[in-house]
This record gives C-alpha cells, sequence and structure tokens, in this order.
C-alpha cells in the first residue's frame, strides 16, 4: 500500500491507472488501484474501467479521442463516478474526488459525514 496517502483523486487519463495520490509531502503519484488497500475486485473494477477509456483514444493521435455516442461518454463517467464512491466507502480514511469533464470536480462524501462539494475547475 502507498504510504502517507493525503487524498486521492480518480480520473481517466491516457494510459495511466485511474488513481492518483497526493501524498503527505506535497508529491503525486499515479498508483496501480491494486495497491490502495480498496477491496480486490474495485480495484480490478477501476482498472477496467481506464481500461475501456484507454481503448477510445487512438495510439497514433490521442487528442482525437472521443466516444461512439454522448450517450456513451455519459454512461462511461457515471459508472466512474459510482466506482470512486465505492472507493470513498472502501477508504473513508482518504479525501476522495472524482473528474469528469462533463461535471468538473466532485469531492465525494465520506460515509460518516454524509458532506458532499461539487467544484467546477477549467
Amino acid at each position: 500500500m502507498t504510504p502517507n496517502i493525503e487524498s486521492l483523486r480518480i480520473n481517466a487519463e491516457y494510459l495511466c491507472y485511474p488513481t492518483w495520490v497526493r501524498l503527505a509531502d506535497g508529491g503525486e503519484d499515479n498508483p496501480d488501484p491494486s495497491t490502495l488497500g480498496l477491496p480486490v475486485d474495485l480495484a480490478e473494477r477501476l482498472n477496467e474501467w481506464s481500461d475501456d477509456f484507454d481503448s477510445i483514444v487512438p495510439v497514433d493521435d490521442p487528442g482525437s479521442a472521443a466516444f461512439p455516442s454522448a450517450a456513451d461518454e455519459a454512461a462511461f463517467y457515471a459508472r466512474g463516478r459510482a466506482l470512486a464512491g465505492q472507493v470513498a466507502a472502501a477508504r473513508p480514511d482518504l479525501f476522495v474526488r472524482f473528474h469528469s469533464p462533463l461535471t468538473g470536480w466532485e469531492d465525494l462524501p465520506r460515509p460518516e459525514s454524509g458532506e458532499r462539494e461539487s467544484i467546477q475547475r477549467p
């Protein structure tokens, strides 16, 4: 497990794991979800979600990536948001954020607080 994690963000990026951590020393890392103390099946589903994103990105022109339809894009990010919620539930000790270009950044509620804040970022 990655030590000294302050926060965790979930977002799809080409040829990266979907999990990004901010470390206590201020650094960032992009660890495999399986190293974050998550249930094995959740880590696998996060990697599958990331693989699905990679499958729409042309290797020779990553900037031209596009989902087959707006509905497919919405479904992809809804699935990612659901996974991020499961991560927040599995790791209540961490501040978890999710990003979708459709909705912006979302700070997920910690199970004990139920608080939630949505933040739009450029």
